[in-house]
């Protein structure tokens, strides 16, 4: 999950104003790969389908307990 979570929290570059398109540039990928690495990061803590924001979730450090139990 780490590069999965490497791209996710670059989101949080420049205050959060760094969009898909420009996490998609700066990787070299396509906005397409940005999706599914933040739709697997969704499903392996088990946010999927839900309203949960998932930089809100990274950040709050949830996901840290949820792996420690």
């Amino acid at each position: 999950m780490g590069q999965e979570i490497h791209v996710t929290l670059r989101f949080n570059l420049a205050n959060g104003k760094v969009g898909r398109n420009e996490i998609a540039q700066m990787r070299g990928v396509s906005v397409a790969t940005i999706n599914r690495h933040r739709e697997h990061i969704r499903r392996k803590l088990k946010i999927t389908n839900s309203d949960t924001n998932l930089m809100t979730y990274l950040q709050s450090g949830f996901w840290t307990k949820d792996k420690e139990d």
